[in-house]
């Protein structure tokens, strides 16, 4: 270890004039530092550690990061709860009688207990400390290439340091909105009763699904399209690798990741502009990592086929481009459209059976870019669809 000093004011100093007390500040050598512990921080430390590496992971609130705690699994558990709900009035009009009546309480409970251990990540950081990581809790801000401080400590990388900073839930421009303290994901879930009414801002898939399923729970609700996320980029020492610290949407990497204009320094997950699912942060973790143990052909990074999923109902399903995205890059588009209410499967399904099945197709190529489905299972299409054609491939027609 090496000793610094930061100077800072002493607050309890009366006067105009000003004095300073010199702080300590350790300097620890490792291989990685990791900045941001969500799905893809995690899993690059994770990977990096197994693979001998000396890596410090640095997480302020909790590791595993918005999926586990605020999003993907206990907004699942509630869209689960609100799905009974609603099959459970279904029942009146195809297989007899039943009276339901709506707890809150009792997914809240689940969600609280089960899902997110009372938000405590006690477990996640056991689980990347027994591999063999260092762990520091702490907010994480560049000070230079390969050097990242954390309070009184500076952690200095040999090999270099990824950002997985993620994003933070954007307050929209409403007048008086912000003073009246609005719920984000991450206050949602830790309610025990609905609410009477709701205004979701925000149509996104976490958006729409917490609508969906708060409505079915009996509140009143309203959703306003506006706004979404804002990428973790502000405070975290950007301008010290040379990186302009205004506000921007992302952080531009190459195919490896890499953060362009920068030395030693990667950038995963929603910062990096590719799309803002856990899958993807995972998928561009391990193309970091492979880069900074330079594995021989590396997989690099592509974003031409990113799969989407909305858990409402209809679920939605949607891997590629879209129709208009595919027009605006100025393809040649020809379509290949189903109603899946008019399916075998479809008409016996009943009630919520309305959907529809497109095909995004280049027609100078003959090849598919796109596709979507949406209807009962829609989001669970893939296995079947991804087993008889490849975006950038000949498409073939579905039987079913």
């Amino acid at each position: 270890l090496r000793s610094n000093c930061v100077v800072s004011e002493n607050p309890h100093r009366n006067g105009s004039s000003r004095s300073v007390m010199l702080t300590p500040m350790s300097e620890h050598h490792v291989d990685v530092v990791v900045v941001g512990m969500g799905p893809g921080g995690e899993d690059a430390a994770g990977r990096l550690v197994q693979a001998g590496l000396k890596v410090v992971g640095i997480e302020p609130h909790l590791v595993g990061g918005e999926c586990p705690y605020y999003g993907c699994i206990p907004s699942k558990m509630m869209i689960r709860a609100a799905g009974l709900l609603a099959e459970a009035n279904r029942v009146n009009a195809m297989a007899g009688s039943a009276t339901v009546v709506p707890d809150f309480s009792v997914v809240a409970d689940r969600i609280r207990n089960e899902a997110t251990d009372n938000w405590d990540d006690t477990v996640a950081v056991d689980r990347f400390v027994g591999k063999g990581g260092t762990f520091a809790r702490g907010r994480g801000i560049l000070d230079g290439p390969g050097r990242v401080m954390v309070g009184d400590d500076v952690y200095v990388a040999a090999r270099g340091v990824i950002l997985a900073t993620g994003t933070s839930p954007a307050i929209p421009p409403i007048r008086g909105l912000a003073e009246a303290k609005p719920w984000t994901n991450r206050d949602i879930f830790k309610i025990r009763t609905n609410p009477k009414s709701l205004i979701v801002v925000g149509g996104g898939a976490i958006g729409l699904e917490l609508a969906q399923s708060f409505r079915r729970f009996g509140t009143a609700v309203t959703v306003v399209e506006a706004a979404g996320r804002t990428p973790n980029l502000t405070g975290i020492g950007l301008g010290t690798v040379g990186l302009d610290e205004r506000s921007r949407p992302a952080i531009t990497t190459d195919e490896h990741m890499r953060v362009v204009g920068t030395d030693r320094l990667w950038a995963v997950g929603d910062i990096a502009g590719r799309g803002a699912f856990t899958h993807m942060a995972v998928y561009e973790a391990a193309i970091a990592v492979d880069d900074i143990l330079k594995v021989d052909g590396p997989i690099v990074a592509e974003s031409h086929a990113v799969s989407r999923v909305t858990f409402t109902e209809p679920e939605v399903g949607s891997v590629g481009m879209t129709e208009a995205q595919a027009r605006a890059a100025g393809i040649n588009v020809k379509i290949g459209l189903a109603d899946s209410s008019t399916s075998s499967r479809g008409w016996l399904h009943g009630f919520g059976n309305e959907g529809l099945m497109k095909l995004i197709v280049d027609g100078d190529r003959d090849i598919l870019v796109g596709a979507s489905s949406v209807g009962p299972r829609g989001a669970r299409c893939w296995p079947c669809s991804t087993s008889q054609f490849t975006l950038g491939s000949p498409w073939p027609v579905c039987g079913r």
